[in-house]
């Protein structure tokens, strides 16, 4: 098979492949991006689009829903993995439960989007760096030291 990105001859590893590379198949996808882009179409469908836009607005929402989705399961497939309830005070209603930093150092974390700071949190599963709070617990541990339902610092 030749690539249709750079004219060399390779082996596919599938039917589908038309690139020999990661490389040469960006190169296509930016090329084809940006002419979609001038030409003020949907980067996802190729419809005609909002020229301040690059999806249009249907793709945009579909988009949205998608990673609101993805994101969701993310954060159930943690709270699974560090046990499914808050270790202070054991709620276990998901939207409620969030990631805590023992240590503190939350910060050194903060360049990072919350999707990648719970798969870093799964791929250690280091119950001495992060665990499982809720946001009252995780806010007043954050605050004040302690959480009341305990009154002494954890």
């Amino acid at each position: 098979m030749i690539c249709s990105g750079c004219d060399k001859e390779f082996i596919r590893k599938h039917n589908a492949q038309r690139y020999c590379c990661r490389k040469c198949s960006n190169k296509y996808a930016r090329r084809r991006m940006n002419a979609k882009r001038a030409n003020s179409k949907c980067l996802q469908c190729g419809k005609k689009r909002d020229s301040h836009l690059v999806r249009c607005s249907k793709c945009q929402k579909y988009k949205l829903r998608m990673a609101r989705k993805r994101s969701r399961e993310i954060k159930k497939e943690f709270i699974r993995v560090y046990g499914g309830k808050c270790e202070c005070c054991s709620e276990n209603r998901w939207e409620f439960l969030s990631l805590d930093h023992v240590q503190g150092g939350g910060r050194k974390d903060s360049h990072l989007n919350r999707n990648t700071m719970y798969k870093i949190a799964m791929e250690n599963h280091d119950k001495s760096t992060y665990r499982l709070l809720c946001m009252n617990c995780n806010t007043a541990i954050g605050f004040y030291g302690y959480c009341p339902h305990h009154k002494e610092k954890i």
